[in-house]
């Protein structure tokens, strides 16, 4: 990650938002690409399920799919 500073703003509605540069943003997507393929890995998922509840582990996988496709979007819009 950069070491600068994050650019920190608000929308008219008052919403907080953190800038990512490009390669910030591309970093991200490899990581959670990466942890999303572990996540639904069978042998990972049999071994989380001793930790939490399959509809829990579901709910996670969904969400850091949706947080991913996010980021993918940023990615491709900063190409």
């Amino acid at each position: 990650m950069s070491p600068d500073p994050v650019l920190r703003f608000k929308d008219s509605c008052g919403n907080d938002y953190v800038g990512l540069d490009v390669v910030d943003a591309e970093a991200l997507e490899e990581l959670l690409t990466c942890v999303l393929d572990l996540f639904s890995s069978p042998a990972v998922c049999k071994e989380l399920t001793s930790y939490l509840p399959p509809t829990r582990i579901e709910h996670l996988v969904d969400d850091l799919a949706n947080r991913l496709s996010f980021v993918r979007h940023l990615v491709g819009a900063g190409r």
